[in-house]
């Protein structure tokens, strides 16, 4: 592991996050965000911390991914997440 991929690890493991394996994705159920792997690798450190430190001001997930899910893989994150 890249000392870049743990320090992001580590900045979103100290807000709260936690890796699900089955989705190769960070998130945290609070905040009501997720990052995907890809996108932290494509990704800098600051706009990671930019990303977490960002309010979500609604309801919503916010998901943070290179290509958009499909549908289908978007309602069964979301059934899986509550």
């Amino acid at each position: 592991m890249t000392s870049v991929r743990a320090a992001k690890e580590s900045l979103l493991r100290d807000a709260g996050f936690t890796y699900n394996f089955d989705r190769l994705i960070y998130l945290n159920r609070a905040r009501r965000k997720a990052f995907s792997i890809e996108w932290l690798e494509d990704h800098s450190e600051q706009e990671l911390r930019e990303s977490i430190a960002a309010p979500n001001g609604s309801d919503k997930w916010q998901i943070f991914f290179n290509e958009k899910p499909s549908d289908n893989v978007l309602r069964e994150f979301l059934a899986e997440v509550g």
